[in-house]
C-alpha cells in the first residue's frame, strides 16, 4: 500500500469536479473491432475512427467513472480497505480498446492547452554544474534533477524555471506543475543553499509573495528543502499526496 494521507477535503472536492464534469461528457461507450473505432449508444454503433475529439471525450468518461468509484468507496471506508492505485494504474484496469490509445486521451480537457502553450523561460545562463533530467530537460542543479526526473517517472508534465508574474513581479518558480487528470497546477519551490544569507532571505521574500497570492503549503505550493531529498520515500509521498 502507499504511505498515503488521508486528505476528506481533496478527495471530496475532487469527486464534486468530476461529477459535475461527467454531466458534460457524452452518453455511451467506446468500442473497438480490429483497428476501427465505435460510439455505442443504446445498442447502437456508429463509427467514430476519424472522430478523435470524441474519442477523447469517451477516454474521458472512462477514467471519471473509475474515479468516482474509487473516491466513494475510499471517503466511506477505513484507510486499511484504500483503493491506492494512482491513475495510470487504473487505467491499465480497463479493457484494451482504451488501454492501448495514449495516456494523453484521459487527460483533463485543459492538458492539451497547457501543454501547447509557450512559455518565457528564465534567461539566467545555464552553464557550470548543470544536469539534465531523464528526458533531457537541463536543470540548474541536482536536486532539482532529482524531482524534474522523478515528476517524469509518475508522467506528471512541468515547466521548469518558467516565468510566473505575482503582482508586476516576475519570478521564475523551479516548476510549475499541472495535474494531468484533474487539470490542478501546483508551484514547486526547492530551496538547497540556506547556508548563504542573503539566500536565505530571498527565499523568506519568495515565500511571502505566494503567500500573499493564495497559495496554500502542500495544498497548491510545494516547498522542500536538501533533507527532503535525501529522505527516503519523501519526494514520493509529496508527489502521490499532494499533486496527484
Amino acid at each position: 500500500m502507499r504511505n498515503i494521507k488521508i486528505n476528506s477535503n481533496k478527495m471530496q472536492n475532487e469527486l464534486a469536479g468530476l461529477v459535475t464534469e461527467l454531466k458534460s461528457l457524452p452518453e455511451g461507450t467506446l468500442n473497438r473491432r480490429g483497428k476501427y473505432y465505435s460510439h455505442s449508444v443504446g445498442g447502437k454503433d456508429v463509427g467514430i475512427t476519424h472522430n478523435k475529439a470524441l474519442i477523447r471525450k469517451l477516454c474521458r468518461k472512462k477514467y471519471i467513472l473509475a474515479r468516482i468509484k474509487q473516491l466513494q468507496h475510499n471517503l466511506s471506508s477505513p484507510i486499511s480497505e484504500f483503493d491506492t492505485r494512482l491513475p495510470q494504474a487504473l487505467i491499465k484496469t480497463f479493457s484494451k480498446t482504451y488501454q492501448e490509445l495514449p495516456i494523453a486521451y484521459f487527460y483533463h480537457p485543459s492538458m492539451a492547452a497547457w501543454l501547447a502553450e509557450e512559455t518565457e523561460q528564465n534567461a539566467y545562463p545555464i552553464t557550470y554544474g548543470y544536469r539534465t533530467s531523464y528526458n533531457k530537460v537541463l536543470m540548474r542543479s541536482k536536486s532539482e534533477q532529482i524531482i524534474g526526473s522523478l515528476l517524469e517517472e509518475y508522467g506528471i508534465p512541468y515547466r521548469y524555471d518558467a516565468l510566473l508574474t505575482l503582482n508586476g513581479k516576475s519570478k521564475y518558480p523551479d516548476f510549475i506543475i499541472k495535474n494531468p487528470f484533474t487539470g490542478k497546477e501546483i508551484i514547486w519551490e526547492h530551496f538547497g543553499a540556506l547556508h548563504q544569507p542573503q539566500y536565505e532571505a530571498a527565499m523568506h521574500e519568495k515565500m511571502n509573495l505566494y503567500s500573499q497570492h493564495g497559495y496554500k503549503p502542500e495544498e497548491t505550493i510545494i516547498f522542500t528543502f536538501e533533507i527532503d531529498i535525501i529522505t527516503e520515500h519523501r519526494l514520493q509521498s509529496l508527489i502521490e499526496n499532494i499533486i496527484l
